[in-house]
């Protein structure tokens, strides 16, 4: 064959195999069971005292990552939004990094690939190591807007032995405000009567003795607590995702946890199912954010009494704070964003609202786009 043709061949191969790829991973996202349609967000009411995003399952190892990699597709998604309505800190749900958590040997770049490359508009980079890692970034230091980032571990991030040490320790040295509980949990004050409860939920699933989460909520200030951990707790995911029973034991640790501190726990949010639900159960932990879509998605188990809105997706979550007519609650809403980087540049517009449901100081929930 001459090779000019060869070279034409190659190239419709090339293509071929791009069409098919971007059509598997679109059926793959976003076409899952759907609990409800999509709904366009109503201004939201009320004067904004407090937020945060909020997003696990991010450390996706990709080939040619600036044309479909879920982490950049999501993570642009949530710069967007920050610069919509800028928003306070960011939480990571677990699963920091795949598939076997950080490690020695490919440290720098696996920290410039995943943490500094797609979240840098959240980043100062001016730490003792930061210099290594800072080509990742393709923002200028004007155009970026450091936040607090609140992270937990998940089971990837437990891979390998040395990982959480090495996130804990190491990557503040690179990224400064990236900040690992050092231990099974911890109680950080966002301000305005929100208390974030950190837990590792991993140490739970090893046996940990829940105790120190019920000493931490006591010790809390309130009124409002969110507790993140990357396994979710609300009773369907614990049936759902481990039917072996290790996880209906989390479940019931925290809830234990939960219950013997005599306080409560309004709002719930965890990764590790891969994508985006919300769940209502009973106080004292009432509603549950599951924003695990932060660079692949899985399909969602059907007959979950408890789900309230459920979507195979990439996405994320906003938290805010909000204040009206003398009364607080916390506002939850749930983001769809596209699969690919291309699609989200060639969009150029907001992610898609397609869940928000707020609870009160109290435990009431509310669908704020049914208006109930």
């Amino acid at each position: 064959m001459p090779p000019r043709a060869f070279l034409r061949q190659r190239v419709r191969h090339a293509r071929v195999v791009f069409v098919a790829a971007v059509a598997l991973a679109l059926a793959a996202c976003g076409s899952g069971r759907d609990d409800r349609p999509d709904a366009t967000a109503p201004a939201q009411a009320g004067e904004r005292a407090l937020s945060f995003l909020a997003v696990g399952d991010t450390g996706e190892p990709t080939f040619l990552p600036a044309l479909r990699s879920g982490q950049l597709a999501v993570a642009r998604a949530m710069a967007y939004e920050d610069a919509r309505q800028p928003v306070d800190a960011v939480v990571f749900l677990g699963d920091n990094f795949y598939p076997d958590g950080l490690r020695e040997a490919t440290l720098v770049s696996q920290i410039g690939a995943h943490l500094v490359r797609p979240y840098c508009r959240f980043e100062r980079l001016d730490a003792e190591r930061s210099s290594e890692v800072a080509s990742a970034c393709a923002l200028p230091a004007s155009e970026r807007r450091p936040r607090p980032l609140h992270a937990v571990l998940g089971n990837h991030d437990y891979g390998d032995p040395a990982s959480p040490k090495l996130q804990r320790e190491r990557v503040p040295l690179f990224v400064p405000d990236f900040r690992v509980p050092d231990g099974l949990v911890e109680v950080r004050r966002l301000g305005d009567g929100v208390d974030l409860v950190l837990v590792d939920s991993e140490l739970l699933m090893q046996g940990a003795d829940p105790t120190p989460i019920r000493d931490a909520l006591r010790a809390s200030a309130g009124p409002f607590r969110v507790l993140a951990l990357h396994r979710p707790v609300a009773l369907a995911n614990g049936q759902q995702l481990d039917p072996d029973g290790g996880e209906m034991k989390l479940r019931d640790a925290v809830r234990r946890a939960v219950a013997d501190s005599g306080v409560g726990v309004q709002l719930t949010l965890a990764g590790h199912a891969h994508n985006l639900q919300v769940l209502v159960e009973e106080p004292p932990m009432p509603l549950h954010v599951v924003a695990g879509g932060g660079s692949t998605c899985r399909p969602l188990a059907a007959g979950d009494a408890s789900r309230r809105f459920g979507r195979r997706a990439t996405g994320f979550a906003r938290v805010d704070l909000v204040r009206e007519a003398g009364v607080a609650r916390l506002v939850a809403t749930v983001f769809e964003t596209p699969r690919f980087p291309i699609v989200e540049d060639l969009r150029g517009d907001a992610p898609d609202v397609v869940a928000r449901f707020s609870v009160d100081a109290s435990g009431r929930v509310r669908d704020e786009l049914a208006g109930r």
